[in-house]
């Protein structure tokens, strides 16, 4: 920790990881059996085992961050004030997004689906209304395949 108060080595280990998801994505589309929606036509076994490798350590070292820095927050002050800027900052633009895009999400995903399949799209709404009312599950994935992060 620096005299600011800083963890300036965590902002590198952040950055790191926000970089290392560039390489990851990309290798994600050449990887074998990954369920995308866009996948190559040859798998390639060097970036099948780059995206797994990345994918290993990836999300959990953003989690084990978030829970540091939450853990120093909760030291700080009560726990009820940490609770509610969270939910603020976190749930609040969550719910939002969740209103206001999955619905947008979903009716783009779903006029893909009919262009690449040669249709015209005219049951839009209906095909989006369906897809909304099976719950999130089936909202951001193509019909047969998920996506994982």
């Amino acid at each position: 920790m620096s005299a600011t108060g800083r963890y300036h080595y965590l902002d590198v280990v952040r950055a790191t990881l926000m970089l290392l998801g560039l390489p990851y994505h990309v290798a994600r589309i050449y990887s074998a059996g990954a369920p995308n929606f866009l996948n190559a036509d040859v798998a390639s076994p060097m970036l099948t085992l780059l995206s797994d490798t990345l994918h290993s350590f990836r999300m959990e070292a953003f989690f084990s961050i978030a829970g540091f820095f939450s853990y120093l927050i909760l030291v700080r002050g009560p726990t009820g004030k940490w609770l509610v800027e969270r939910l603020q900052r976190v749930g609040l633009p969550l719910l939002v997004c969740t209103v206001a895009l999955a619905p947008i999400m979903t009716m783009a995903v779903v006029l893909g689906e009919a262009r690449l399949a040669g249709e015209t799209g005219q049951d839009l709404l209906a095909a989006t209304a369906a897809r909304l009312a099976a719950g999130p599950g089936g909202w951001f994935t193509t019909s047969g395949s998920s996506t994982a992060c």
